[in-house]
């Protein structure tokens, strides 16, 4: 006959993850097991689980495998993630991991580190049998023993980050592209509207802005799949038929362009500053520009949905293809450890344009200089005959001449049209120095 635990089974728990390899279904947080109370104090440092092969069965006897282990650090479990040969355990403090060993004692539960910390349940992942995971000050990675992971723009992702929102931190792996994102809440939203970017192949960091919510790799399917949502609001100031800009109550969870819904009107948007939406196409897709009172509801036009990415190279999510902007933009740098003012006077791009659906896929070069460490941006040497120039890149493109003076210059390469894909090579520049200061 089978036994089965009956009202013994857990009845709280913070996470509930099984073992494919070894068939166990694990509580991450639990009451403890009492033969004698169904209602146990729950312990959120509990590990605790059913029988192998059979989840049903939480009652720990000889002839079976159930059983449970309090963890030694910590005051709460975060977060648990299966790799091949063990399960990492992150509790606000250390790192524990838990391997199978067999009857009698069925799991070896072993501290790894401690004075660590995780930022939320889903901001930790499992990428080619390492851990990689988003702290509360800096990112870490488990590939047998724990390491802080070099983040080259932890500054800007923590100065960036609401605190007060960080438990929606979330993070997935984006396979084809040997990418793991973090998706988390900006200063003042209450929704992940930013994220940061590891490539663990080439050990580079970047970042951007996109409002997501939920991630899915794409194992079984061919692209991955994100979700976003978007909260209604009201119009927070009285609004004519031909204003172009929109205070709203609250647009913290509005991404930077898209199609609202006020009354019957639907209106275009391609900018936000604070809660209010820029540049407004009114009357947009023929409907009919009205005037609106104050606290007039407010509908993103896509409020909530899921969706395939790495498919194309414009933005579906409103229903009305968007051109993706993007850009790659260099540090400063100099020539003589910045003692001697450069002149560049010729650049030859490398710059492919493969599975471009435009006609004439293009992007522009920002040459902009830079004196000193606290001067201006695009300001170069008074005697400079160019202070900044933006130059039109094509596929047809084979060089370009300048003439930009300055101790420092950074380059910035960017595009914002429909149907533009662009890969860069090894950009080639003409520098040579031109007196000292």
């Amino acid at each position: 006959s089978v036994s089965y635990a009956g009202r013994h089974t857990p009845n709280e728990t913070l996470l509930i993850i099984d073992s494919p390899v070894n068939d166990f279904l694990i509580c991450m947080g639990s009451n403890p097991y009492d033969p004698t109370d169904f209602n146990t104090t729950f312990d959120p440092l509990l590990v605790r689980w059913a029988d192998q092969g059979n989840p049903y069965e939480w009652v720990p006897r000889v002839t079976n495998q159930s059983g449970e282990v309090t963890l030694s650090n910590g005051s709460k479990i975060m977060t648990a993630v299966n790799t091949r040969q063990e399960i990492i355990i992150l509790t606000d403090t250390a790192v524990f991991s838990m391997q199978y060993i067999g009857p009698p004692f069925v799991w070896s539960v072993n501290l790894m580190d401690q004075e660590i910390s995780v930022a939320s349940q889903n901001a930790a992942i499992s990428v080619n049998n390492s851990v990689y995971w988003m702290g509360l000050d800096k990112f870490f990675i488990y590939n047998g023993r724990v390491q802080t992971l070099e983040c080259s723009l932890r500054q800007h992702v923590y100065s960036t980050l609401n605190r007060n929102q960080i438990g929606q931190v979330m993070c997935g792996h984006n396979e084809a592209f040997s990418e793991i994102w973090w998706f988390y809440p900006g200063t003042g939203s209450l929704v992940n509207n930013l994220y940061v970017v590891y490539n663990y192949l080439e050990n580079v960091w970047h970042y951007g802005t996109l409002d997501r919510s939920a991630f899915a790799p794409q194992s079984i399917r061919q692209y991955p799949m994100l979700s976003f949502s978007v909260q209604n609001s009201f119009t927070a100031t009285s609004v004519g038929s031909s204003d172009t800009s929109i205070a709203l109550q609250d647009a913290s969870t509005y991404p930077s362009a898209g199609v609202i819904i006020v009354g019957t009107e639907q209106i275009e948007y391609n900018g936000i500053s604070g809660n209010t939406l820029l540049n407004c196409v009114r009357g947009y897709n023929n409907t009919t520009a009205a005037s609106y009172s104050i606290y007039t509801p407010v509908t993103y036009e896509v409020p909530n949905q899921v969706m395939f990415h790495e498919v194309g190279w414009d933005d579906q999510s409103t229903g009305v293809a968007r051109p993706i902007e993007c850009f790659i933009e260099t540090s400063d740098f100099d020539i003589g450890d910045g003692e001697q003012f450069s002149f560049v006077s010729r650049i030859i791009p490398d710059v492919k344009f493969l599975g471009s659906t435009a006609s004439s896929p293009s992007i522009t070069l920002t040459v902009t200089p830079h004196d000193y460490p606290g001067s201006a941006y695009g300001v170069g040497d008074t005697n400079t005959v160019q202070a900044s120039v933006v130059l039109p890149v094509s596929q047809y493109t084979d060089q370009v001449f300048t003439r930009i003076r300055s101790r420092q210059v950074k380059l910035r390469m960017a595009s914002d049209d429909l149907g533009v894909a662009w890969q860069m090579g090894s950009m080639r520049l003409q520098i040579r120095p031109d007196g000292r200061r």
